[in-house]
């Protein structure tokens, strides 16, 4: 993500050094993000972080569906078992769980198998973060080479994850043309087989 920063502002710098105004108001409407043109690197970020928290929030049950790209889709992870499964689907249904309403950006946390709640503190959390293409979950759920190949080009170009420990749920998100995607989601509850 600190590529995407770094990227962004040094083309909002040519933007401003070439044109007589470079000011542009923040846009966000469901499933997109606009980051707008501030003065400081650092203010800028700032700013873009509260963007990302203010569309996170937005996403509910009524508009989860505007959140999943349209080419890529999203991937479910869940498990019967000990093994996980994915499967590909283009829109979910009203039973999918979600709620970012009290959505924090913090350190995610951890899995704590001997914790009460299973995990190391209870909320819903949003991190710009890949955690997810470290632990290759993929390479378990017997997917088509086609397939593991699609998750594993996915899986590189996650930049925000979010858990929701009440759902004992973990959120993956990319942004793809400028616009925040949910591309995967893992509804596996911790420390079960």
């Amino acid at each position: 993500m600190k590529t995407f920063f770094q990227t962004y502002f040094l083309l909002s710098a040519v933007c401003c050094l070439s044109l007589s105004s470079c000011e542009t108001a923040p846009q966000i409407e469901a499933g997109q993000l606009m980051p707008p043109s501030v003065d400081s690197a650092a203010g800028a970020e700032k700013t873009v972080r509260q963007d990302i928290v203010s569309v996170i929030k937005q996403i509910s049950m009524g508009n989860i569906n505007q959140f999943i790209d349209p080419e890529k889709g999203l991937w479910l992870i869940q498990s019967s078992g000990a093994m996980p499964n994915m499967t590909h689907t283009s829109q979910v249904d009203k039973n999918f769980p979600i709620d970012f309403s009290a959505v924090k950006e913090e350190e995610l946390p951890k899995v704590d198998c001997a914790a009460k709640t299973f995990w190391t503190k209870e909320g819903c959390y949003l991190q710009q973060i890949n955690s997810f293409k470290e632990e290759k979950i993929w390479t378990f759920c017997g997917l088509r080479k086609e397939d593991e190949s699609k998750v594993e080009i996915a899986a590189t170009a996650i930049s925000l994850t979010v858990i929701n420990t009440s759902l004992s749920t973990r959120y993956y998100f990319s942004l793809i043309n400028e616009k925040w995607y949910l591309v995967f989601a893992d509804l596996r509850h911790p420390c079960e087989a």
